[in-house]
């Protein structure tokens, strides 16, 4: 495995590193046991040149010969069709066979190239070097009209399966291109592609954004999108530093918060539900082969060290002497056994948001901007008859103090604390009898005892609010 897996010998088994046809048939069952839904990488325009498909391509043996693209470095003059795609078509149904239930189509705007080979114009405004991908505008060889439509014959496969089996079969689209490009994925109305076209916007937030930077972040998707569609939200991935390491943990917990409450799809990236930090990777440990090509800082390995479970050898991670890339130096306080201990951890902050989003207002109820600007990003999802719920951040590196209730007057005078950072717990619960901040009103004598402020009736004054630097609180309130 030279290329992290993407160097594929056969799509239509599992490699020995990883296990067995027959680790995945049991694996199978263990999820659906569980009630879990599997979706698989499809990584569809790209093998090893060990793949028995290339081999016998590179030596013409038929019908193999056109599954590559084999032309003299010059542009072709003369139209040529298309290769064929069925072979594709056919590895997704072998894996619909075997159960799964979707596919996310990896680099999907790079399935196809302009035949003609033409050369591609340089990119206005970059800083990119000759030997870098961004220093060329893409037109030629990235989100190509065919591509649109190849996808458009895979769904109808999934279509397909889904009306005999009953049961949804999800498309997850992973493209890293403009807005406006991305959205297609999803299809038009009589014309559906993905449900999932992934949206990275959230990856240009830094410590430094405002409350209307995120506004702006939602916005260009939202306002885009089309009717009668789901958004989502993306905030690491094993492509892009992990959160926790870009802003820090802090703001991390915050924006986790934000994306688990917005209108929509959260996708998580496995470690952020306790918030993993990159690991330190050093350069005789690296992997990843784009890094090893270029230079050390590209290299990707720091956001893929594996998933930290516990305080034992390798993180419970694995039996082995020695895992594929080291754990991350701090995984003996930071994993899931430590974190589910900690009714204040970032995973039982997480297990909280999970639940959360079943209840009406975030499920079926409306979503509306409260106070957005420099300082302060809020926004509220609400439904008659239910509880309401007030998410808002103090995106400064200072603490303030909000007079909310001034300036939403929607909103009631005060509210039930719900949920925030982890690294504030402590602060909340030792500071609610100060009234100029918090407003007490408790039902229960043992409140004060209570583990987590969920449990307790902590209603804070929303004309007279106090956040500290990055800080997320989650409110309920009644209409």
């Amino acid at each position: 495995m030279k290329d992290n897996g993407y160097d594929i010998t056969c799509f239509i088994d599992i490699d020995p590193v990883f296990g067995t046809m027959n680790d995945f048939h049991l694996f199978m069952l263990e999820a659906k046991e569980q009630d879990l839904n599997i979706i698989i990488d499809f990584v569809a325009n790209h093998t090893s040149d060990q793949h028995p498909w290339f081999i016998k391509s590179i030596n013409k043996v038929e019908p193999f010969t056109d599954f590559y693209i084999w032309v003299d470095a010059k542009p072709e003059s003369t139209e040529e069709p298309l290769p064929p795609n069925n072979w594709l078509s056919k590895v997704l149904q072998f894996w619909l066979d075997k159960g799964v239930d979707g596919f996310r189509i990896d680099a999907a705007s790079h399935i196809f190239e302009d035949e003609r080979l033409l050369d591609e114009p340089r990119a206005k405004q970059t800083k990119a070097t000759m030997d870098e991908y961004g220093y060329l505008n893409h037109i030629y060889t990235k989100g190509m009209p065919e591509t649109y439509e190849l996808l458009k014959e895979w769904r109808c496969i999934l279509d397909a399966y889904s009306k005999r089996l009953n049961k949804p079969k999800i498309m997850i689209i992973e493209g890293m291109e403009d807005i406006e490009d991305v959205i297609l994925y999803y299809g038009t109305i009589h014309e559906k592609i993905a449900e999932i076209p992934m949206n990275f916007q959230f990856y240009k937030v830094t410590p430094s954004s405002t409350g209307l930077d995120i506004q702006e972040i939602i916005d260009a998707w939202l306002k885009k999108m089309p009717k009668g569609k789901f958004p989502n939200y993306v905030i690491s991935s094993h492509d892009f530093p992990r959160v926790a390491s870009r802003v820090g943990s802090i703001l991390a917990s915050s924006l986790q918060m934000i994306v688990l409450l917005l209108p929509g799809i959260p996708i998580c990236y496995y470690g952020d539900e306790i918030g993993m930090e990159n690991g330190i990777i050093s350069p005789e440990e690296m992997k990843d082969s784009f890094a090893l090509r270029t230079k050390p800082s590209n290299s990707r390995d720091p956001m893929r060290t594996p998933m930290q479970w516990n305080s034992g050898i390798n993180a419970g991670f694995t039996n082995c002497d020695k895992p594929w890339l080291p754990i991350n130096t701090n995984y003996r306080f930071q994993n899931i056994e430590v974190e589910n201990q900690d009714v204040f951890s970032f995973l039982h902050n997480f297990k909280r948001l999970v639940k959360l989003r079943r209840e009406p207002s975030v499920l079926l109820g409306t979503f509306e901007y409260a106070l957005v600007d420099m300082d302060i990003f809020s926004f509220t999802r609400s439904i008659v008859g239910a509880n309401c719920y007030l998410i808002i951040v103090n995106m400064n590196e200072n603490a303030i103090l909000v007079n909310l209730a001034s300036k939403v007057p929607s909103l009631p005078e005060t509210a039930r604390l719900i949920l925030t950072n982890p690294h504030y717990y402590e602060k909340v619960l030792s500071n609610r009898s100060e009234l100029s901040n918090y407003a007490e009103s408790s039902t229960s004598s043992n409140a004060r005892n209570s583990n987590h402020p969920a449990e307790n009736q902590i209603f804070i004054a929303l004309n007279n609010l106090k956040l500290e630097s990055h800080q997320c609180m989650v409110l309920s309130y009644e209409i």
